[in-house]
């Protein structure tokens, strides 16, 4: 079985020139723990996934959006 992100993919991920769709995938696989794409990330960007940041971030809860606050009323 092949490796579903190729290094190309992860490549154009990396440079920020990926589609939306290909960066989907990218962090989708990423979320799941491919420690392979992880290291090829890491070493492109300079970036470590074992950091301490990147384990806080994964392991992080979803913060839900908040709605733009509602201006009031105005009185004419």
């Amino acid at each position: 079985m092949s490796h579903p992100i190729s290094d190309r993919t992860l490549y154009r991920f990396a440079s920020g020139t990926a589609s939306r769709e290909e960066g989907r995938t990218v962090v989708s696989h990423l979320l799941h723990g491919c420690a392979a794409c992880a290291q090829k990330l890491g070493a492109v960007t300079g970036f470590s996934a074992s950091s301490r940041a990147a384990q806080a971030v994964a392991h992080a809860p979803a913060t839900p959006r908040r709605s733009a606050p509602r201006r009031p009323a105005t009185l004419q």
